[in-house]
């Protein structure tokens, strides 16, 4: 293990530079600079040098540049143009007509063939997240779908990336898996040259430069990183142990691990959670104080735990998203939407193993695991949309529901994560079941693997189908049939029964009760999800139906008292706990400067709080593969 700690300024200059392709026939070539042009004002400038001279191709009379609307992974239009500006060539005889909000056309003015151009424009990057581009004092952060202009037509040609720095800086410390050109060690002081194959390698390596810690170990005779933006005293000796122990559970189950090598770039903040993934690597975004520092006790926290499952998560897309994928992700349409019903198996597997894999690998205890089912199954349980969207309507409407949630969408939508992971669960009972525990969902994930990711052949829609009949001589048609097709309840209590776990539903006794186990649990229904905001209770969304729906509240309602009472979460439930079966108490609130009384009806609560009993432990400990409770 090798641990570096970094911290030099994030200023740094690129030049384009021609790279020669390894091949006899000549390619174009496309070459991009990049530099931080105000860290206060957050601009990259980035420069692009496309020459069509020496290709073996006829040089066209025009092209189209173009910026993507969306990044692979995260399923919603982001308009990453919004944030290109100052759009110019270098060259006078160059001429740029824009075609829509996020491509133009590159042409001579006096109709020549364009044989080279070059292209300045500056991007705004202040988007703190995992998907776009963000640039403070400590550090630049870019993903390539922000920064890069697309040559359309030309995405196979070879890309190139030179970094330099100016003489009188130290030496540019970069976090990347982008492939060194030369593949040799940089020198300090001199030029730092990447080159991929084509576009859609360039920018699958997010770059983060500036100050950052980088804690390097190996597992299975594999390289991995752990980068954390900015400086810090975590103990990364911990989190070496456990993340190795995932790494090493993910690389058995598929069989082998297709990176070089593989970096966890963090980027730590006040308050924050995300990560998206790429080929070999994935960025996380994380609560800086949610992470262990050297000298804490070394029981686990829930906050660490999500941690972790985060990054199992999106270690295991390594495989399972980013080669194993639909047949219309491979190089898919970066300027318009694109279309799957087969989310549920990417995103709802992969949640499905990564708690699963902690489990697995003892970092959490199967009484934690349980805690972790009783969580997925009342989130959903909750979701009064479940009855109206199937789950593979649900990935196929990601676009514009799923990632664009409002108030209303616990009413009307169900999540492909979320009902996703619990049919992955549901699947391998399944197959157990019917395999006389010879066939489980590792089993399928080691074909999609060798079938579908080695391969690099596209899945289908009826995959999972297929590959079960085909394989094991298993027919799945029903339960798949009803489990994604429809909108009806998975059989949990008769498959949950089958590996040791009784299925109790009870009511919830806080807004903010998960599941699990409770001393005290509500009477009555209160239907809706409430907050402190700005020390007020304010409600959050309604479900619909419910008590708080049949009293008229709305979100972004403001409860100021209760029965005549004042109140906060706490004595809220408290209050509405001492009424009676059908009482009607006036609620009185604040909502957009008006003050309001409404009529609210007591009735019972409704049962929608998973709490597991572990019934036969070895039938649990078998299905979990673990040894003890």
């Amino acid at each position: 293990m090798i641990y570096f700690r970094h911290d030099p300024i994030i200023y740094f200059f690129m030049i384009p530079s021609i790279i020669p392709v390894a091949s006899t026939r000549q390619q174009t070539n496309i070459a991009y600079q990049i530099s931080v042009l105000s860290s206060q004002e957050h601009l990259f400038e980035v420069t692009m040098q496309v020459d069509f001279s020496k290709s073996d191709d006829i040089a066209p009379a025009s092209v189209n540049v173009a910026l993507p609307a969306w990044i692979p992974g995260s399923y919603m239009i982001r308009d990453f143009s919004k944030n290109l500006h100052s759009l110019k060539s270098q060259q006078d005889h160059i001429v740029i007509k824009q075609l829509s909000k996020q491509e133009w056309e590159i042409s001579t003015k006096d109709d020549q063939a364009l044989k080279q151009f070059s292209l300045r424009y500056i991007v705004y990057a202040n988007d703190l997240s995992v998907r776009s581009a963000f640039i403070n004092d400590e550090y630049a952060f870019f993903n390539g779908t922000s920064v890069f202009l697309c040559v359309k037509g030309y995405e196979s040609s070879a890309h190139t990336l030179r970094i330099r720095q100016q003489k009188d800086s130290l030496s540019p410390l970069i976090a990347t898996s982008l492939p060194k050109a030369d593949r040799q060690e940089t020198p300090p002081n001199s030029d730092t040259v990447y080159k991929t194959t084509d576009y859609f390698t360039l920018i699958d390596h997010p770059v983060l430069m500036g100050q950052f810690d980088d804690y390097c170990f190996n597992v299975m005779g594999h390289q991995f990183h752990i980068v954390f933006s900015g400086q810090h005293n975590f103990d990364f000796m911990r989190m070496e142990r456990d993340l190795s122990a995932i790494i090493e559970h993910h690389i058995t189950l598929f069989g082998d691990f297709p990176c070089p090598e593989y970096w966890f770039i963090t980027l730590v903040c006040d308050q924050g959670f995300g990560g998206l993934e790429h080929t070999d690597s994935t960025v996380l975004q994380y609560s800086r104080f949610d992470l262990p520092f050297v000298g804490e006790p070394d029981k686990i926290s829930k906050e660490y735990q999500h941690f972790l499952a985060l990054c199992s998560h999106e270690l295991f897309h390594t495989w399972h998203v980013k080669r194993i994928k639909p047949l219309l992700m491979h190089q898919p349409n970066l300027f318009e939407e694109v279309y799957t019903p087969q989310l549920w198996i990417y995103e709802g597997f992969t949640s499905f193993y990564d708690e699963l894999s902690l489990a697995r690998t003892k970092i959490i205890s199967p009484a934690q695991y349980v805690q972790v089912l009783n969580e997925a199954i009342t989130r959903l349980m909750r979701n009064s949309g479940r009855h109206k969207q199937s789950v593979s309507e649900s990935s196929f409407e990601a676009w514009n529901k799923f990632y664009k949630q409002d108030a209303g969408s616990i009413n009307h939508i169900v999540s492909y994560y979320n009902k996703g992971a619990v049919i992955a669960l549901c699947l391998d009972i399944t197959l157990r079941q019917q395999s006389n525990n010879n066939v489980s969902l590792d089993n399928v994930m080691k074909y999609l693997w060798e079938q579908h990711g080695k391969t690099h052949i596209g899945t289908s829609d009826t995959v999972i189908l297929d590959l079960c009949k085909s394989e094991f001589n298993i027919d799945l048609s029903s339960f798949l049939y009803l489990a994604t097709q429809t909108p009806i309840d998975l059989p949990l209590p008769t498959l949950l029964h089958s590996i040791g776990l009784k299925l109790n539903m009870r009511s919830p006794n806080h807004f903010q009760d998960k599941g699990g186990p409770a001393e005290n649990i509500a009477k009555y229904d209160i239907g809706a999800i409430m907050a402190m905001v700005n020390n007020q209770l304010t409600v959050m969304s309604v479900h619909e139906g419910r008590a708080s729906c049949i009293a008229g509240l709305c979100e972004g309602d403001t409860i100021m008292a209760f029965n005549k009472w004042q109140c906060d979460d706490v004595r809220f439930c408290k209050l509405l706990n001492l009424c009676k079966i059908d009482d009607i108490v006036p609620i009185d609130i604040l909502r957009d400067g008006r003050l309001l009384t409404l009529n609210f009806s007591v009735v019972r609560a409704l049962p929608d709080t998973c709490d597991i009993a572990i019934e036969n432990s070895a039938l649990f400990l078998q299905w979990l593969g673990v040894d003890q409770l």
